[in-house]
């Protein structure tokens, strides 16, 4: 039985969610994902696809992950990520030649801010969604979750100079026309793209000069506040989009699997640990160091080691405080 602690209100659309910090389980598919699926255009779907199955878990109501837009999903996911496995990444370069006499540096990237980063730019990019012309109202947004898949055929296709302007019916949230309201989230893109070539060519227009707009001053942020990662700017017509999320998520497989090697020697189940938070499992692994250097200490003193503290009671007694015995 999972619970769900956590709330966010997401600030664009005022969505509220409540959701769950990732399993151990889910944290090794997802590292395993980004080492069999490498950043390359022949994979970049199906890590997609993965991720967002595995991070709708994570919500008490899964089916929302599609309602929300681009922008809002990696709010969710960078949130998710912070709860999880803490707002920080460590990163390693390889150093240049004139910026120090080692042969590399660590960098520390701050989740935090960049959430902020990239909450502030999506409304300066994007202030105003309504246009009007004659009857016609269009409110446009970031791309809708579902959209995802079109965007990254984009990038596998090779598309002419064009594809971008080609786009711009994925902006478009909805239509009023006097009494009528037709939403495009679960269009297709060759609907969205009919309905939109069916508008009046002045609002077209309109609509593609404000959406341009959008997309070029977000790509023009940076997002992270450090030189090193001057280049990852926010688009979604190169994979740039996709290495933010592989970011949040690399963990090292080998550490992981390192975790489960421990407490399997403890005699605790792998299918049980699957089931665990990432900080139920850290708490496992402390009390499995400090009993290990709490028998260090007493072979050193030659002393006889405490009858009262021998992994197994210990590791017993938390299992049941977890739920299971």
């Amino acid at each position: 039985m999972h619970f769900y602690l956590y709330t966010v209100q997401l600030p664009l659309s005022n969505k509220t969610l409540r959701y769950r910090e990732l399993l151990s389980g889910e944290q090794l598919a997802l590292s395993k994902a980004n080492i069999m699926l490498p950043l390359q255009k022949e994979f970049l779907e199906e890590y997609a696809q993965i991720l967002i199955e595995i991070t709708s878990n994570c919500l008490q109501h899964k089916e929302q992950i599609y309602d929300l837009n681009i922008i809002e999903y990696i709010l969710f996911l960078t949130k998710l990520r912070t709860i999880s496995l803490g707002s920080q990444i460590e990163l390693e370069y390889e150093a240049d030649k004139d910026e120090t006499n080692t042969s590399k540096i660590k960098i520390t990237v701050d989740l935090n801010i960049f959430l902020r980063n990239l909450y502030e730019s999506s409304i300066e990019a994007m202030p105003d969604s309504k246009i009007s012309y004659k009857h016609f109202e269009v409110t446009i947004d970031w791309p809708n979750v579902k959209s995802e898949k079109y965007f990254l055929n984009l990038q596998k296709n090779s598309l002419n100079m064009n594809f971008v302007v080609e786009s711009v019916c994925e902006y478009i949230k909805e239509i009023k026309i006097q009494k009528q309201t037709i939403l495009l989230k679960d269009y297709t893109h060759d609907q969205k793209s009919e309905i939109y070539e069916s508008l009046p060519l002045s609002l077209q227009n309109k609509i593609q000069e404000k959406i341009l707009a959008a997309i070029k001053i977000l790509a023009e942020k940076d997002l992270f506040g450090l030189p090193k990662l001057n280049n990852f700017r926010f688009s979604l017509y190169n994979p740039n989009y996709q290495e933010f999320l592989r970011l949040f998520f690399a963990d090292s497989l080998k550490n992981i699997y390192k975790e489960y090697y421990v407490l399997a020697s403890k005699k605790i189940n792998p299918e049980y640990t699957d089931k665990l938070t990432l900080s139920e499992r850290k708490t496992y692994i402390s009390l499995i160091e400090e009993e290990i250097k709490t028998q260090e200490e007493q072979n050193n003193s030659g002393e006889t080691p405490m009858s009262s503290f021998n992994g197994s009671s210990e590791l017993q007694k938390l299992m049941s405080d977890f739920g299971d015995s």
